[in-house]
């Protein structure tokens, strides 16, 4: 049993009292040191990073841990440190170091920008490397043990075991990873249940917090991705056409409301939206999916505009939507959509006599494109 002075948090505090900027932390059962070190041979700048001990966390463990720390303050006060006097060949075969060359490489072919930085965290990193334990030695076998980590036939398995093989591809190392891959496919999405008119304006009203019912109404009255809530323009003049100025599939002018009453009535761009200091489009589609959570939101709004949506994709001009950033295939798929599911009345008479005869702009009516429309039945027509 550690005693309690020669615990973690008891070092970490000796250590912090005689100003050593350097922390003792358990990994894995091991010790290793925290801190600001020297570039590693091939990177070129001082990071926080960890310096394996090799040592058990045990009562001797932690003696020696906070002697090392003692040792690796004092050769850096002396600009005497060197990675050479603290790694073992056999350091450099395992996750971590593996991880951090990779990531030297990834940088190289990317390029060094923010975007490129959040990609690799939010991607690499968070869906795939992270996983990996650090100061294990990257092998086929351990390769093969993590891909399995993950439900099968899951998006999270898909993109786990694409980011394991390309690690597992520069590093060298033969696995054949695609065995795990799964057979997920957006396309066999389970369809999803589209609320009625009257269960979005219960839900609407039930959103005490009116910072966060802005966001349902842009939302639900265009059709806008959670982040082009904040990166938009709404005319308060008729027909209050919505201006996105960034988004995922780029900038879009002239989305129009599903329905031109609810924009009358809600004034989507009157009021505050809520604060949201971030640059990932990923962090508004989170802090959004929060609050709805916590409001009672049973529903996502972008949803309720879906069926108008296709509709005109079906019945007008299929190259019309890229105003709203989505393509046909793709909205059907990730959806769930089937033709014969908008078909019936919620379509082609509810959509279309209550909205797209009064918020189609002549545009729509031109000649320069096949006119795709769907019959009754469900068989496509063309004129």
């Amino acid at each position: 049993m550690v005693r309690q002075a020669d615990s973690e948090e008891a070092i970490n505090q000796r250590l912090k009292a005689a100003d050593i900027r350097l922390r003792v932390v358990v990994r894995n059962r091991k010790l290793s040191l925290r801190g600001t070190l020297p570039p590693r041979p091939g990177e070129t700048k001082p990071k926080q990073t960890y310096l394996s001990l090799g040592l058990d966390a045990t009562p001797y463990g932690y003696r020696m841990a906070e002697m090392k720390a003692h040792e690796v303050w004092a050769q850096l006060g002396q600009g005497k440190f060197s990675w050479e006097h603290w790694v073992d060949a056999k350091d450099w075969q395992t996750c971590q170091a593996w991880i951090d060359r990779y990531k030297r490489h990834w940088f190289k072919r990317k390029g060094d920008t923010e975007e490129s930085q959040r990609k690799w965290h939010r991607g690499e990193w968070l869906l795939g490397l992270r996983w990996l334990p650090p100061e294990e030695n990257l092998t086929a076998e351990l390769l093969e043990q993590i891909a399995q980590s993950k439900p099968p036939n899951t998006r999270a398995r898909q993109r786990l075991v694409q980011i394991l093989t390309h690690l597992a591809e520069f590093a060298e190392i033969g696995v054949d990873l695609s065995l795990y891959k799964g057979n997920y496919s957006c396309a066999k999405s389970q369809p999803r249940e589209i609320p009625t008119d009257p269960e979005i304006l219960v839900t609407r009203n039930k959103i005490t917090n009116l910072q966060w019912r802005l966001v349902f109404d842009r939302m639900a009255v265009y059709g806008l991705r959670d982040h082009e809530c904040w990166h938009c323009e709404i005319d308060p003049n008729q027909p209050h056409a919505c201006r996105v100025l960034v988004g995922k599939t780029g900038s879009r002018e002239g989305v129009l409301p599903l329905y031109p009453e609810w924009a009358a009535e809600w004034k989507p761009w009157e009021g505050e939206l809520p604060t949201v200091n971030a640059k990932d489009r990923a962090i508004f589609g989170e802090r959004t999916a929060r609050a709805f959570k916590r409001l009672g939101v049973p529903l996502h709004p972008t949803i309720c505009v879906m069926p108008g949506i296709f509709g005109v994709q079906l019945f007008l001009k299929s190259r019309w939507l890229s105003w709203l950033g989505w393509q046909a295939t793709v909205q059907k798929s990730i959806c769930g959509f089937t033709v014969d599911g908008f078909l019936k009345l919620r379509v082609l008479k509810h959509t279309v006599e209550r909205s797209l005869l009064r918020i189609v702009p002549s545009p729509l009516l031109s000649n320069d494109l096949p006119d795709h429309r769907i019959d009754i039945d469900g068989s496509e027509m063309r004129s």
